[in-house]
């Protein structure tokens, strides 16, 4: 257990690292900004999923962590994956991205599995609940992705929630490898 924990961590320093070098993947950060997260094998709780406390942000075209990877560095994004690891067990990572329409497109074009939620459709009793959110979310996602496990999920957004994509994937590089070939190639074709 303490190994997987160890593991973990470094994991997501590895990933860290690919995202704090590349000179384009700042341009997908959210104005909520982003977080990267990866959970040991046997996760229940917050405390078993590593995220960046204070997020992830950019300075002058820099991706910059706010903290050092931790235990329970995250609340958002790793509710999410505890959420979604319910339908997809496989699935030990996540990270947010800006949305842009045309990125969804893309992601469908290079062969990714691409779900979605629509936060408008939330139920009322739902949003009034601190925390529910998530997992209603990862419902719809497992609705919507066809019987395969996403590598990718949208959001368009509600009254006061920006719209968002997220990457999922087996490990924190897998994820962080998936945003950076969108980020590439949104480039090139001027998406971004």
């Amino acid at each position: 257990m303490m190994e997987d924990r160890r593991r973990v961590i470094e994991e997501v320093k590895r990933a860290l690292k690919l995202l704090e070098e590349d000179p384009i993947f700042y341009k997908l950060i959210p104005e909520v900004r982003t977080n990267l997260v990866m959970c040991v094998e046997d996760a229940k709780s917050i405390e078993d999923v590593v995220g960046v406390p204070g997020r992830i942000t950019h300075v002058f075209g820099k991706v910059v962590p706010v903290g050092e990877p931790a235990y329970g560095g995250s609340w958002h994004m790793a509710r999410l994956l505890l959420a979604i690891r319910r339908y997809f067990p496989e699935i030990r990572a996540a990270m947010n991205l800006r949305y842009y329409e045309e990125l969804v497109k893309l992601a469908k074009e290079l062969g990714y599995v691409v779900s979605f939620f629509d936060r408008r459709k939330e139920p009322e009793e739902i949003k009034r609940v601190e925390g529910r959110t998530m997992e209603w979310a990862a419902g719809e996602i497992y609705k919507n992705a066809g019987g395969r496990t996403p590598q990718i999920a949208y959001d368009l957004g509600d009254w006061g929630k920006e719209p968002g994509i997220v990457v999922f994937g087996r490990s924190a590089t897998e994820v962080v490898e998936i945003a950076l070939r969108l980020a590439h190639e949104a480039a090139r074709r001027g998406i971004i």
